[in-house]
């Protein structure tokens, strides 16, 4: 995910759908659902960006079977949001508003989960 983050930074869109692809078929294979649809939505972003919306609907397909098939070990109300991950999705081309601010806000949560190491000339006045 970060490898696809940071091309999508650099401009890279057709660099960052391959990473994205990678990371969404590694989680799926590990049967983590939800960092799988994170993946497959950051996919789709990647693809609008390349003017190939009409592929959005079949990842949108593939958040709703990711939902089906993992129902039970999502958290409470995740196959909920999963199935509304999937009709955002489906409606990018259309609509893309809703599925950006839903990408934007499911990378800040994401940011906010990842530890972050601090450098040596941070650990000045650090009491452990």
């Amino acid at each position: 995910m970060h490898r696809g983050e940071r091309a999508t930074r650099d401009g890279d869109f057709a660099g960052a759908a391959l990473e994205f692809e990678r990371a969404a078929w590694g989680y799926e294979i590990s049967g983590d659902a939800l960092p799988a649809a994170e993946a497959t939505l950051e996919l789709g972003r990647c693809l609008l960006y390349m003017q190939y919306a009409d592929r959005l609907p079949a990842l949108a397909g593939r958040i709703a079977n990711l939902a089906t098939e993992a129902g039970a070990s999502l958290p409470p109300g995740g196959y909920v949001s999963l199935r509304v991950w999937a009709a955002l999705l489906r409606r990018g081309e259309s609509a893309p508003g809703p599925l950006l601010h839903l990408i934007r806000e499911r990378r800040r949560v994401r940011c906010a989960q990842t530890p972050r190491f601090l450098h040596p000339w941070e650990l000045e006045g650090l009491t452990l």
